[in-house]
């Protein structure tokens, strides 16, 4: 769709002075045009880089967009807070918003829809609009007068006037305001005001219905009908649409094709087709027909001029685009193709899906010419074809009648004796072999000698020019030897499993007996506790139900239970039992004691602790794992960042805190997560799947070696943290490691399908990287690994890894004791 690129345009073209949110974003660049090396943060350059816990964020209306029909018919209806605008008003918010950054991936309608969801306030003079750490969600344009914009010392340090626009983060979420608007003491102003909900709703509605009609249009074209629902989707996010007027030439006969087109709305009509005899005046195409498919194959000439009939919009779709995201499409429907056979085979049905990939990836192709013996009745084969091109055919000699089919040798083949005058006998050629079947494309032989090592059955002999995919028995020894440390992870997963299940069971409230405090939230707190019967220890959250009611949390509380008792690895936290009594919530999982790896890459005091690059691979790895059995699951984890990764008894890295995790069915469109960590695709508001966490594994790996996270801002200003994440811009010191270097660039991509995880639709992929290649992943998952850091416990209950919780603080909770919840917890 590309509106993710087109803010990195639009900011290129913005003047650098133009606001104080500008001006935020020019200093940053200047901060990291002087990045130091590494070396040189060693040595204590960045001292004055204080740094604490970031706090997560989530848009408090909760929205997730299920169909684009809700939205407009909110939009339709427009606002009852104040007089709608006119309609050249309406003109004038549409330049304004053009201005600024956050409204640079929306089309022109788009921001005609916004100015329609505007209202008009009226301010008295010197009347204050928004007030510095006060919670708000609107955003506005000077519509009259003038505003001040004004520091917490009383001096005015910005002046706005008829145009200029304020307020962008409560578009972004419901955030406390950086700075206080007044407006002119002498007279009063009035302003445009935009409630953020409708932005999100705006921007929600326009990436469902290109999305939608994208896929749409792309499951017409015959050329892409093998294609897998999940192929599809991804290319679906990456066409863009294109309009052209009456007698514009959208393609020209001869040129060499790079792109196909999908017709919208409106008519063209295709010229000059074709040559000689076959040669075809005119031919007019409509909305849902496409043309120019070709180009994905191959850069062939256009075989034809294609003009616009009327007004004409298209959804685009370049060879680049879809190689980047799939690779050439005649290898994608090549092994495709391969898959639905390899699928087809009995034996293959139980092999695991990425198993049969990876037998896929080690095929060959190999050729052969008419009349040429592929396989030979009798021998010992050892490979097994995949018809890809052309015909072949099965032989196989009449059998004498004392061969048996169980013996082990080749069967006889019959001859035909003939008797002489003399006495003697002839013997003749053996009778010619019958054709028992065709070998079409598609079809499979070879596959007996691969799985028992029995002779072949039959000859095999091509007809034309043959092409096939071929596997050799040692093809799939080195393939399931390099799964069996996946399936020794497996098996020792079953036995941890068991063994948990046993101890869940026993857990009720009376058998927990509280010891410390080691955590507190925002809904309660978390105690270190011992399971009695078993002498266990174990975490145990607590929250108070109306604490959770009050805030409208009852259905994320519900949701987070839900999954936390669905998931399962050794890198995600485990929860062993949920339990209740009538004014609490409880979880009981796992105890990590090495506390967060926040503490291991940041001190107490707030000053950066780098990490070496095998202490970040070690790390990244952990995180690699949990999110690749997430997303395995289609579960989005969405707020990685080093507090929420807890370190185990031996050193190993598991993510916690599941508040923000979700099941997905397509995107999502929910505000939540860190600032510093959020996917630009977030902040638009414009949908996000699993790429968001690859994202976000980027943004981790380059804050452990650098210290600090890519967007950051030195006056935590999160409004300007947003238009550095869409500013896009990353520095890395001068003396850094490539490979490492590479990584984060693949995984910080400003389009989400081109990130390193998305481009085979898997995590597994980023192992390619140079930075994991010589990564032990064997001894990692088998615990044999030397960690970078053991806590230094004296007992299971040493808590010197948490963080102390004072007496004051806990008494934030007292008011819930005396509240009784009002929902319907039953069945928790």
């Amino acid at each position: 769709m590309g509106c993710v690129n087109s803010v990195q345009r639009h900011l290129a073209a913005e003047d650098a002075d133009a606001s104080e949110a500008s001006r935020s974003a020019s200093s940053r660049s200047i901060h990291f045009a002087k990045t130091p090396s590494v070396a040189q943060v060693r040595e204590g350059v960045l001292s004055e880089m204080v740094r604490f816990r970031r706090p997560h964020i989530r848009d408090s209306a909760g929205f997730d967009v299920v169909d684009s029909e809700g939205v407009t018919l909110l939009i339709q209806g427009g606002v009852a807070e104040g007089l709608q605008l006119l309609p050249e008003e309406q003109e004038t918010v549409v330049t304004a918003l053009r201005e600024n950054v956050i409204f640079s991936c929306m089309q022109t309608e788009q921001l005609q829809s916004l100015a329609k969801c505007m209202f008009v306030q009226i301010v008295k003079p010197g009347e204050t609009v928004i007030t510095e750490g006060e919670i708000g969600d609107k955003f506005y344009v000077v519509r009259s007068g003038r505003f001040d914009v004004v520091a917490n010392n009383g001096h005015t340090i910005n002046r706005l006037v008829v145009g200029s626009t304020f307020g962008e983060l409560g578009l972004i979420y419901r955030a406390k305001r950086t700075a206080t608007v007044v407006s002119d003491p002498k007279a009063p102003g009035t302003l445009f005001a935009l409630p953020g909900k409708y932005f999100r709703y705006v921007a929600a509605q326009r990436s469902l219905e290109t999305f939608h009609s994208s896929l749409d249009a792309l499951k017409k074209v015959k050329l892409l009908e093998s294609l897998t629902v999940e192929q599809l989707e991804v290319v679906a996010t990456s066409v863009y649409s294109l309009q052209y007027r009456p007698g514009d030439t959208i393609v020209h006969k001869g040129e060499p094709g790079r792109v196909m087109y999908m017709i919208q709305s409106g008519t063209v009509v295709c010229t000059d087709i074709g040559s000689g005899s076959a040669a075809i005046a005119k031919v007019q195409l409509k909305e849902g027909d496409y043309f120019g498919e070709r180009a994905l194959l191959s850069a062939e000439p256009r075989s034809a001029t294609v003009v616009a009939h009327t007004d004409v919009r298209v959804i685009a779709l370049d060879q680049s685009t879809f190689t980047s995201l799939l690779g050439p499409l005649q290898q994608v429907l090549d092994y495709n193709r391969m898959l639905r056979t390899l699928e087809s085979i009995t034996v293959m049905k139980k092999v695991p899906y990425a198993l049969k990939k990876k037998l896929l990836d080690s095929a060959r192709i190999v050729h052969f010419e008419p009349d040429e013996t592929i396989l030979n009745e009798g021998d010992h084969g050892d490979t097994f074809f995949i018809l890809k091109e052309g015909e072949a055919k099965m032989l196989q000699q009449p059998k004498s009648r004392s061969s048996s089919s169980s013996s082990s040798n080749p069967p006889s083949p019959i001859h035909k004796i003939i008797p002489l005058n003399n006495g003697n006998v002839n013997v003749e050629a053996p009778v010619p072999a019958l054709e028992v079947a065709r070998i079409l494309p598609g079809d499979t032989f070879g596959e007996l000698a691969i799985l028992d090592r029995r002779r072949q059955p039959a000859s095999i002999v091509a007809c034309t020019k043959v092409e096939c995919f071929a596997l050799t028995s040692r093809d799939f020894d080195n393939i399931f030897e390099s799964v069996k440390t996946d399936l020794y992870d497996l098996a020792r997963q079953k036995e941890i499993v068991s063994s948990d299940k046993l101890f869940a069971h026993s857990i009720t409230l009376s058998s927990l007996k509280y010891i410390s405090v080691i955590g507190m939230g925002s809904f309660g707190v978390v105690h270190m506790a011992e399971h009695i019967p078993t002498g266990r220890f174990v975490a145990v959250k607590e929250m108070w139900k109306s604490r959770l009611e009050q805030l409208r949390q009852t259905h994320h509380i519900q949701s987070e239970k839900k999954l936390l008792m669905e998931i399962d690895s050794e890198f995600l936290l485990k929860c062993y039992a949920t339990l209740q009594d009538t004014k609490k919530i409880y979880f009981v999982t796992e105890l990590l004691v090495g506390g967060e790896l926040f503490r291991r890459i940041v001190t107490h005091s707030g000053l950066p602790i780098l990490l070496s690059q095998r202490d970040t691979r070690f790390y990244a790895a952990c995180c690699i794992k949990a999110l690749e059995y997430l997303h395995e699951h289609n579960i989005i984890y969405r707020d990685l960042k080093p507090e929420n990764i807890l370190l185990d008894s031996r050193g190993y890295a598991k993510l916690v805190d599941f508040g923000f995790a979700k099941k997905l069915t397509g995107k999502t469109y929910t505000l939540c997560g860190t600032p510093e960590y959020l996917a630009p695709e977030i902040i638009l508001g414009i949908g996000h799947g699993v790429a968001v966490d690859c994202w976000g594994l980027g943004i981790l790996i380059y804050e452990m070696i650098v210290g600090d996270s890519p967007f950051s801002s030195p006056d935590e200003d999160h409004l300007a943290v947003c238009r550095n994440i869409l500013h896009g811009h990353i520095s890395f010191p001068l003396d850094c490691d490539p490979d490492w270097k590479a990584i984060v660039l693949a995984l910080v991509q400003r389009q989400p399908e081109k990130r390193a995880s998305m481009i085979a639709g898997s995590l597994l992929d980023i192992r390619r990287e140079k930075w994991l290649a010589d990564f032990d992943w064997e001894s990692f998952i088998q615990r044999t690994m030397p960690t970078p850091w053991i806590p230094d416990v004296t007992s299971e209950i040493d808590t010197k890894y948490f963080p102390k919780v004072s007496k004051d603080e806990l008494t934030e909770f007292d008011s819930c004791k005396n509240h009784k919840p009002v929902g319907n917890w039953e069945g928790f």
